[in-house]
């Protein structure tokens, strides 16, 4: 059996090997070899798709108040380096990427590699490959917004937790002696629940500046958190930026078809089924719509809606957009290809063969 080691030596990443019984087999090497270029593809993807600006510490000028962000590539490695202002001190955290992307990338390859697991998330093998890249790539963008986050959010509570651990190990046990030694006096409990709160409830008329901000801070923290969590914008990329206004075309067709669909087909099965109510419907057109029109939703709800403002809702759903931001993408999109459109032609002149003119198409 044969165990490995990962590790990182100047900004490369290595394999180590504590030989058990065996060599590595020229396979496994071949295959570490692989993931470590696609894990370090996957980094620099997501360091694009994120903002992260390249950049040197030497000249670097943060443009966040508490942390900033910025990369470095190394070797066959990338440094994402951090720099937090917590407490009124300065830091730099240097985080090579190479690591945590494979570990994900070995679990992502695994798990597809399971025909229960393809079948569950419907990825078929063709594009398995595809999804692994596209999820590692979404993944490391979480650990690019959360890994600041969590860093600056740990001065501040290792701050907090100083004061607990001297409380409760030092202050509390002090006076729990000068306790047992009067008959009838109660130990202290400063922080019964491990809590800062409970210092500033027992003594409100102190005015704890350090104890209230940090407070402040924990509240910040899983707000912040929250946010991160949700945020699908950062997958509104350049590239598909570009083609927005052909996305949303596409949807814009699909919801015209769809309304047509559930107005003939909500008719019909009320004829042939006039036993069943609401809810079977609801049901029989869900089954439909999965199977005619995988990943979009339509009930009667919708129906009022043009299939313009369904198009523009579901963009807006996929990238955690306001609907009416979605319609000022799409609308910029657009006018960035006609605008190329007409430079093409210009550029051409009239050699070049006939294209679609789209400054005619419908945009609503």
């Amino acid at each position: 059996m044969l165990a490995f080691r990962f590790w990182l030596s100047e900004g490369s990443l290595n394999m180590s090997t504590e030989q058990i019984s065996e060599e590595p087999s020229k396979e496994e090497i071949e295959t570490f070899k692989r993931q470590t270029a696609l894990a370090v593809k996957a980094a620099k993807e997501a360091l694009n798709r994120a903002n992260i600006p390249k950049d040197s510490p030497a000249d670097y000028q943060g443009t966040n108040s508490r942390w900033s962000s910025f990369y470095q590539e190394t070797g066959d490695n990338v440094i994402l380096s951090v720099e937090l202002v917590p407490l009124t001190t300065k830091a730099i955290v240097h985080s090579a990427l190479g690591q945590p992307v494979m570990e994900m990338l070995r679990d992502l390859e695994n798990l597809l590699s399971d025909p229960e697991a393809m079948h569950f998330f419907n990825v078929s093998q063709e594009e398995r490959d595809e999804v692994i890249f596209e999820r590692l790539v979404g993944m490391t963008i979480s650990y690019i917004n959360y890994l600041p986050l969590v860093l600056y959010h740990a001065f501040y509570q290792a701050t907090g937790e100083s004061i607990i651990n001297d409380i409760k190990k030092i202050v509390e046990p002090l006076y729990r002696m000068e306790a047992d030694s009067k008959p009838g006096a109660e130990p202290l409990n400063i922080i019964p629940n491990n809590s800062l709160k409970d210092i500033v409830k027992r003594f409100p008329k102190v005015d704890f500046v350090l104890l209230n901000y940090l407070e402040i801070i924990e509240k910040e923290f899983a707000e912040y958190r929250k946010g991160v969590n949700l945020n699908r914008q950062v997958y509104l990329t350049p590239d598909r930026t570009e083609n927005l206004y052909l996305e949303y075309d596409d949807l814009r067709i699909k919801f015209k078809e769809i309304k047509k669909e559930f107005k003939l087909r909500r008719s019909a099965y009320f004829i042939t089924h006039p036993a069943k109510g609401d809810a079977d419907w609801d049901q029989h057109w869900e089954s439909y719509l999965e199977g005619a029109f995988p990943s979009l939703t339509f009930s009667q709800n919708d129906f009022e809606r043009t299939p313009s403002e369904l198009a523009y809702r579901y963009l807006a759903g996929q990238f955690d957009y306001h609907p009416d931001t979605m319609e000022r993408k799409v609308f910029e999109s657009r006018s960035i290809a006609k605008e190329r459109s007409k430079r093409s032609k210009a550029l051409h002149g009239n050699n070049e063969e006939k294209t679609t003119d789209i400054s005619s198409w419908d945009v609503g």
